[in-house]
């Protein structure tokens, strides 16, 4: 009986030690958590890259910013301003326009009277018997700007102002009798001695040189 008594002490001992040797294998196994092993921590070298990489991409710009202009065509835009501040503007003819000096299509001088007045100075030549007062041809070319000329057309009405007429001449023609006589009603006749009376021009509005 005794026997018996030992031997289920025997056997109850080593139950509990095998729960026990059971409970500290599952506990050690699942400690974290999870079957597969904790991933290594990155090494200093990784560490150090990373945070380079970072920094890199954080100092990068967005976007890149547009050129406003580049230098050529900053320097054409300022050569174009300069050119524009320093040109000579036109003046404004001090009244009603006469007369216009043309070259190539291009508008040499307008005139009114009240600038030939003032600008020019008038000569009084006799003409077929009778005095023709006002400034000279080559007076009113010179102050238009026009020194050498080949040839030039007159541009007005004739003899009886009823019809337009232009009238071409060399300036190998031109002498000093070359006038425009200023009539009474402020209009321009061009008048000349070895230019016949019929071909003289009445009301003159333009004066075309080459």
């Amino acid at each position: 009986m005794f026997a018996n008594r030992g031997l289920m002490r025997s056997g109850g001992a080593l139950v509990a030690a095998a729960v026990v040797a059971v409970l500290a294998g599952f506990l050690a196994t699942n400690c974290n958590g999870e079957d597969e092993p904790a991933a290594p921590a990155a090494t200093a070298t990784e560490a150090t890259t990373a945070a380079s990489t970072s920094t890199a991409t954080a100092a990068a710009p967005t976007g890149s910013a547009t050129a406003v202009g580049t230098p050529a065509t900053t320097a054409t835009a300022a050569a174009t301003a300069t050119a524009a501040a320093t040109a000579t503007p036109t003046p404004t003819p001090n009244g009603p326009v006469i007369l216009s000096v043309t070259r190539g299509g291009k508008l040499m001088k307008a005139w009114s009277l009240a600038d030939l007045e003032k600008a020019v100075a008038f000569s009084t030549v006799m003409l077929d018997g009778d005095d023709q007062n006002g400034p000279l041809l080559t007076a009113v070319l010179a102050s238009s700007g026009v020194t050498e000329w080949t040839k030039a057309t007159a541009i007005g009405f004739g003899e009886s102002r009823s019809f337009e007429i232009e009238v071409d001449f060399a300036a190998s023609q031109v002498n000093g009798t070359w006038i425009f006589d200023v009539t009474n009603r402020g209009t321009l006749k061009l008048a000349g001695e070895n230019l016949d009376r019929a071909k003289w021009v009445r009301d003159v509005k333009e004066l075309r040189v080459e």
